[in-house]
């Protein structure tokens, strides 16, 4: 889920590109309008796109590999630019052995981009006005965690509150940490190849312990609060924090998680191919197999441990396609449009950074369930706002990043990106890698050509974790494409 991932990570149809609308009135030889242009008027062309998936995709079998074991894990792809999908498309296989190729209803385990979707259902029960505390008021991200379960130490619930939750200042324990601590379970022993995935033969059920969302919630309640780390004094990636809004979501709409994101967000969505997993889900048809490299060969990673039950910190599983129709969702709230799930202003709250709430002067870069850069990149010009996430889980990495140019806090032009993957690295740094990198190679041509490395992407704030990204080598050259 990007369990233990410090930074927890997405980006296929055919292509015209079109040139940035831009909604800039300015004349058009105006230095604003110049720099606009810099911004909004990358057109790479398929063949450049094309070119830097086939660089970034795992690593190649030897040259004297055969049929099947030439083949390799890969990507599912798409690029959204100013509400319009250009580019839509899987690359690579989804299960090798049987020779089924990744596509856009290809499903991944999207593990922490499900913290977006648990953001996105609190914010819902904040705007519901039947949602009701016991205290008789309405809940808000100043609520503290006392009005809302029972379970925790009056004292430590008392000083913790949603919005700690949200932006991972709650200071609780890392459960899987506890996890580990009481059972002396090593993921990294666990890391098998060549035994049947968990995703297709869900053995676990008869023959291994598994811990679900309640045993994590319980692991959470009962180990000792996290010393020097008192709410809102520190930022630490917390996945128990997440658990802890799947639960309060639990308690206050009186559904479980699962019914409740299926009845909220993918239903009305039309996402018919995303749910959430847990200890009640039946057998994931349609699911890529994880991959790992050894010794140039890849193996089918078992994909067992002893959580994957657990939800609201991941566990969402989800294609291409469905991950589409999310961003189209957060699109039509951002412009204010009729049947939003959401209000703008609720939105646009979760999308700023966020600063340490015992200290206004430390920004934190993260806001619902997203991490945020903003910068402005010229004193009289236009501003930058970057929001992106990764993934991090047993073999899947995914990666989504959401670009936009603005003025007076209005979209000039935007583009996303949404990578999901289903390769791990032979040796597990728990870090986003190539779906990371991809997404930043490739919005590189659409923000301005190289000049965009000083203008949309900051490496000091989006990190991709430890392995190297590949050399490329320079990009082809695109043919002229009409406006």
């Amino acid at each position: 889920m990007i369990k233990k991932s410090s930074i927890i990570v997405l980006l296929g149809i055919g292509l015209i590109l079109p040139v940035c609308q831009w909604r800039a009135t300015a004349d058009a030889g105006s230095a604003l309008n110049f720099a606009l242009a810099e911004f909004c008027d990358g057109k790479p062309c398929e063949k450049l796109i094309e070119n830097r998936i086939t660089c970034f995709m795992p690593p190649a079998p030897p040259r004297n590999c055969k049929n099947k074991d030439c083949h390799t894990p890969g990507f599912a792809l798409a690029i959204i630019k100013d509400d319009k999908v250009i580019f839509e498309r899987g690359k690579g296989f989804a299960n090798i052995e049987r020779d089924e190729e990744i596509t856009t209803n290809t499903i991944f385990d999207l593990a922490s981009l499900t913290k977006q979707f648990t953001a996105a259902g609190i914010m819902m029960l904040i705007e519901d006005p039947a949602i009701k505390l016991r205290n008789g008021y309405r809940l808000t991200v100043d609520t503290s965690l006392s009005d809302i379960l029972n379970d925790f130490p009056p004292a430590q619930a008392k000083d913790i509150i949603l919005a700690d939750l949200l932006t991972h200042q709650s200071g609780l324990p890392d459960y899987i940490a506890e996890y580990q601590r009481h059972h002396r379970f090593d993921f990294k022993k666990n890391l098998k190849e060549g035994k049947p995935s968990w995703y297709e033969t869900m053995d676990h059920r008869d023959k291994r312990e598994e811990l679900t969302t309640e045993g994590a919630f319980k692991l959470i309640v009962e180990a000792e609060p996290t010393r020097g780390k008192d709410p809102g004094t520190d930022f630490n990636y917390s996945n128990s924090g997440y658990v802890v809004l799947a639960r309060i979501i639990e308690e206050l709409s009186h559904k479980t998680y699962k019914q409740f994101m299926k009845e909220k967000i993918f239903d009305p969505l039309g996402m018919t191919n995303t749910s959430v997993f847990d200890e009640h889900s039946a057998k994931i048809s349609g699911h890529a197999f994880p991959y790992r490299q050894h010794e140039g060969k890849y193996f089918v990673m078992e994909g067992y441990t002893p959580i994957n039950f657990v939800y609201g910190d991941g566990n969402i599983h989800s294609t291409l396609s469905d991950m589409i129709k999310w961003v189209q969702a957060l699109d039509k709230i951002e412009h204010g449009r009729a049947g939003a799930l959401l209000k703008r202003e609720t939105l646009v709250t979760a999308f700023k950074s966020t600063r340490l709430r015992e200290d206004m002067s430390k920004p934190l870069r993260y806001g619902f369930g997203w991490f945020v850069a903003r910068k402005n990149t010229e004193s009289d010009g236009p501003t930058t706002r970057v929001i992106y996430h990764g993934g991090d889980w047993y073999g899947f990495h995914s990666y989504m990043l959401n670009g936009r140019v603005e003025r007076s806090e209005s979209p000039v032009c935007e583009l996303t990106m949404i990578v999901l993957s289903n390769f791990e690295p032979e040796v597990h740094d728990q870090s986003q890698n190539r779906p990371c990198h991809l997404a930043r190679e490739l919005s590189r041509f659409f923000w301005g050509g190289n000049k965009a490395q000083n203008i949309i992407l900051d490496d000091n704030k989006m990190f991709c974790g430890s392995e190297p990204k590949p050399t490329c080598g320079p990009p082809p050259h695109c043919p002229t494409i009409g406006n």
